[in-house]
């Protein structure tokens, strides 16, 4: 027989169906899912501590609120097993406002217990006059000192409800403050989903009661056991299931995404009241007469399916499940699980039954499709605004973003509309239209009055400022990073929400610097085009990201609310930066971009914002018509260039080559200024990079240098000139010299320096060697 040491009883007196399973363990139903066959294992830690494992696969936290506990019930009283920093401090007041306790979140370290997970909520009785209180006044833990629990912003929701208005119930305190800064009163039971206690119902008496459950079935399954409780003194309850929010999302994860306080104002008026039980399990519903019920026998989930037919089901290579579904004349495409499929379900379905399914309808309806897509559906990309044809490469699909959904299909002879492309497009909320193009008698002159709206220095920048935008609308990179540099006052951000706005307008245009790789990620994600705005600086990380987007890179995360799941995105983007300073310092950056400088705009010369944008709308449609035709031309001939030599970027030089006989510029005059470009990005490459620089010193005044890397850090050591005590970092090691010599042999080599081998290969000598006529290639 097992010895239940007091934390055990605590929580196996709150289990159903207990059975021992071995000294120290036991088996029991889960309360955090609805566990028809018990599958939840409580085990014993070394220390004493009680330990979770369900087979379902629900997170112990999970487990602990639905048993309605704390972490530190699964303790003994005297073992501290956690190591945590607080994060934030949740006050719960009584009925008149004195404090009662505090709410703590803490962020676990490493040291802490495996149990205990990433985060952990601990309770704090505000007892000042109690002898092992703290200098503030607080004690852990709260059921030991018989403080009894009370709803979250108890005061404010008792006024609210004897004023007969609205509160919100949801799961957690920080879903509480989401609603507050959306101007709503809300409220929380004590660690979110678990048991409500018949003390938490009689504070919403005369309240419209509307509870937002998390996207799990333990928020579900707790959503229904308040609207039971509540519905006894409410005016009204309503039970509000959020869309566009992962699994386990809430009301923060839902306002993040881009919804509004409106929208939610909206949905509580459009969901129905809920029915209390009728004590078989079923809910209340509007007698129906014998003629209304013989139509069909389906149930609305099983009418959902069927009206769903129509759809075509399918999947991404990344496991991502969509819909493709007729609308009128058109067919649109959304994800299965959230957007715009949902509301479409919603409305045939009251179209034909002149009401809306239930929530747990739709649900399941959805969750059947999704299994359907995901191991039934055929497999295809999702395309953001710009694709190729799947079989096809000569074929190019620009989705105008329209209502309608009509695209622009692009081939070697012209371009036209299409409502049906041989391609998927998704769509994201930012994602603003297309103007729709007109073709033009003369698209090389529609194209050309572009220059009435950017203000480059030189032919030679413009005939580059053209050739970025028609690779920026090719399926495929690599794409080269457009640098718009020039001092304040050059019309740098408006040049660049301009150029985004012919190939994929937003209603945000441009966007500061990522301040992580995450950041970036979700940006490409949700854009064809990334435009940051006023850099000062790239740092090497940003530097390194920015490559591997433009040339096509995969990046990987840990997925959402999972352990150990990683989440992998494969990206190619073009892109455009504008700032002051030079952008392209790093060697690897500057290869792949096109640094082009904006002249100052004179005094005299300057328009309000409104006029300047005017302007450049109505030629904005006449400006994407020529492009198009560019594109067509490229399409046409693209397969009939050579060049001599191959840049870094070769595919962006020889598709602006074939696209050169449509743009308006001299022929020959993009291959020269990519050249010159490319030169010059070099020779700023070399200015700013503090060993190559020292390098060509050190070449000066001989033809050449050999020795180790060992003998070359110890040269450059010495001759370095800025600061000889304080040497830069990549002279500080010589694994730092031979990590970043490598980076910079292509600034050594367009700066007519080259590195040769000398045997025996073993002493690993090499010679750099000055070569006064060495040219840059391209």
């Amino acid at each position: 027989m097992n010895i239940v040491s007091e934390q055990h009883e605590l929580v196996l007196d709150k289990l159903e169906k207990v059975r021992e399973d071995g000294p120290g363990q036991w088996i029991a139903s889960c309360p955090a899912h609805d566990d028809k066959s018990p599958s939840l294992s409580i085990g014993t830690g070394k220390d004493g501590c009680v330990l979770f494992n369900c087979h379902a696969g629900c997170d112990s936290n999970d487990v602990v609120h639905a048993l309605g506990l704390e972490w530190s019930d699964l303790f003994p009283t005297d073992w501290k097993p956690w190591d945590g920093t607080e994060v934030d401090r949740y006050t719960y007041r009584d009925a008149d406002g004195a404090i009662l306790y505090d709410v703590v979140r803490y962020e676990m370290r490493e040291t802490s217990h495996p149990a205990c997970g990433e985060k952990k909520f601990m309770q704090k009785a505000y007892l000042p006059d109690h002898k092992d209180s703290d200098r503030n006044g607080y004690v852990f833990g709260r059921r030991k000192y018989e403080v009894p629990p009370v709803l979250y912003r108890l005061p404010e929701v008792l006024e609210q409800a004897k004023a007969g208005k609205r509160v919100f119930v949801v799961e957690g305190e920080k879903d509480v403050h989401t609603l507050e800064d959306a101007g709503f009163v809300a409220t929380t039971p004590p660690q979110g989903a678990g048991k409500w206690k018949d003390s938490y119902t009689g504070a919403l008496e005369g309240a419209h009661v509307v509870i937002l459950p998390d996207n799990d079935q333990p928020g579900r399954k707790h959503a229904r056991a308040v609207a039971e409780e509540v519905s006894r003194v409410a005016r009204s309850v309503r039970v509000v299931e959020l869309e566009d929010v992962p699994r386990k999302g809430d009301v923060t994860d839902w306002m993040n995404h881009g919804h509004t306080s409106d929208e939610l104002r909206q949905m509580v008026q459009d969901t129905a009241e809920w029915q209390p039980s009728q004590g078989d399990g079923t809910t209340s519903e509007p007698e129906l007469t014998v003629q209304e019920v013989e139509p069909s026998n389906e149930t609305q989930a099983e009418t959902l399916l069927r009206l769903a037919e129509p759809a075509e089901l399918w999947r991404t290579p990344q496991g991502e499940m969509f819909a493709t579904y007729p609308v009128g004349d058109r067919r649109e495409t959304s994800p299965i699980r959230v957007g715009s499929f949902r509301q479409w379900l919603r409305l045939r379905f009251y179209k034909e039954e002149g009401k809306p399914p239930g929530s747990q309808a739709l649900q399941d309806a959805v969750d059947v499709l999704s299994a359907a897509a995901e191991f039934e559906g055929d497999v295809q990309e999702a395309h953001l605004r710009i694709a190729g044809h799947e079989r096809q490469e000569q074929r190019i699909y620009v989705d105008l973003g329209s209502n309608g959904w009509e695209a622009v299909e692009i081939t070697p002879e012209g371009w036209s509309f299409t409502k049906k492309p041989h391609a998927r497009f998704r769509r994201v909320r930012s994602m603003k239209a297309l103007p729709r193009p007109t073709p033009a008698n003369n698209p090389v002159e529609a194209l050309n009055r572009l220059r009435q709206h950017v203000r480059t220095k030189s032919e030679n920048d413009f005939a580059l400022l053209l050739a970025w935008l028609v690779q920026s609308l090719r399926p495929h990179g690599p794409y080269p990073v457009l640098a718009l540099t020039g001092e304040q006052g050059s019309g740098k951000t408006t040049t660049q929400k301009m150029l985004r706005s012919i190939v994929d307008p937003s209603n945000v245009p441009t966007r500061t610097a990522p301040r992580k790789e995450e950041d970036l990620i979700v940006a490409a994600e949700n854009a064809w085009v990334l435009a940051f705005d006023n850099l000062s600086g790239i740092p090497a990380w940003l530097s390194d990201a920015l490559c591997r987007l433009a040339t096509g890179g995969g990046f990987g995360t840990r997925k959402l609310y999972t352990g150990r799941e990683e989440e992998v995105f494969y990206h190619e983007r073009p892109m455009i930066l504008n700032g002051i300073e030079d952008l392209t310092a790093r060697p690897d950056l500057a290869d792949r971009a096109v640094v082009i400088e904006l002249e100052p705009i004179p005094e005299e010369e300057r328009a309000p914002a409104r006029d300047v944008w005017q302007a450049f709308k109505e030629d904005q449609a006449a400006i994407l018509s020529g492009l198009l035709s560019a594109i067509s031309t490229a399409l046409r001939r693209v397969d009939e260039i050579s060049l001599d030599t191959l840049p870094r970027m070769a595919d962006f030089a020889v598709w602006a080559e074939a696209a050169e006989p449509a743009l308006p510029i001299k022929p020959g005059t993009f291959a020269k200024a990519y050249s010159d470009n490319r030169e010059a990005a070099n020779e700023s490459a070399l200015e700013n990079d503090p060993v190559a620089f020292a390098i060509k010193l050190l070449l000066e005044d001989r033809e050449t240098w050999t020795g180790k890397m060992s003998d070359l850090l110890n040269v450059l050591r010495k001759q370095y000139i800025h600061d000889p005590d304080r040497p830069p970092a990549e002279l500080t090691s010589l694994q730092a010299l031979t990590a970043h010599f490598k980076r910079m042999m292509p600034v050594l080599r367009g700066a007519g320096i080259v590195k040769e081998d000398v045997p025996p290969k073993r002493d690993r000598q090499f010679r750099l060697r000055r070569e006064e006529d060495e040219q840059v290639p391209f």
